[in-house]
């Protein structure tokens, strides 16, 4: 683990919170991929904007039925050959239970409400 962690240096990063990060490999990506999605539900919740929230697991369990949802959200219609979804894109293998636990500790403190909301199903 990197005890000079970039995230340290900065107000972002509150004792409590680091007591968790620190705890899980690549701290810093895993904040950085939670925060993206605090700050995009931020935006788009307080500008109005409309959103479509994609699950990888729809693309795999049902590839047609989420691509004609999308599209329709984007208001666009199929066009030319769809090239097929390569599933099975998981990396629970990559980390220790005790790892994922940890993982999943930290994005249930950092993450907003609706971020949680969408990432609470996965399996870490």
């Amino acid at each position: 683990m990197d005890s000079k962690s970039q995230l340290r240096k900065y107000r972002w990063v509150d004792s409590k919170l680091w007591s968790l990060l620190k705890k899980i490999p690549c701290h810093e990506e895993f904040y950085r991929y939670v925060q993206w999605h605090n700050l995009a539900f931020t935006v788009t919740n307080n500008n109005n904007i409309p959103v479509h929230v994609l699950q990888y697991h729809s693309y795999s369990t049902n590839f047609d039925r989420t691509l004609e949802i999308f599209l329709r959200f984007l208001d666009l219609r199929r066009n030319g050959k769809i090239e097929p979804f390569q599933t099975g894109k998981e990396y629970h293998s990559y980390y220790t239970k005790t790892q994922r636990e940890d993982i999943r500790n930290f994005i249930l403190e950092f993450a907003s409400v609706d971020t949680w909301d969408q990432m609470k199903g996965y399996k870490f």
